[in-house]
């Protein structure tokens, strides 16, 4: 319910990813999209303060782990988040290769 306590969620399951990644690659899909789907919960009721935080696991769980997986429902649900988490998280959500993508790059 809070940001800490997502936070909490992501350092208690963050460990098991890996393994997720290898043998069940539909649960460790489902698994992140509930992670953006809690995250985006909490933005509708609280500010979020440690955008660089959860940016910044959520670009590592991308890279590291799903990939491309996740890309459309990730991308709904970003769209959705307030507009400082949302910048940050603007390279997850864009079109690798348009134009707009390497506009906002600067």
């Amino acid at each position: 319910k809070t940001e800490m306590q997502w936070l909490m969620v992501c350092h208690l399951i963050g460990p098991f990813f890996a393994r997720l990644e290898k043998e069940r690659t539909r649960v460790l899909s489902e698994v992140v999209i509930e992670l953006y789907n809690i995250i985006l919960q909490i933005s509708n009721h609280a500010q979020i303060v440690h955008t660089d935080t959860i940016a910044d696991l959520l670009y590592h769980i991308k890279y590291k782990h799903v990939g491309e997986m996740v890309k459309q429902e990730a991308r709904r649900i970003i769209i959705c988040l307030p507009d400082g988490l949302r910048n940050k998280l603007r390279f997850l959500h864009q079109a690798r290769n348009s134009r707009n993508s390497l506009d906002n790059i600067d």
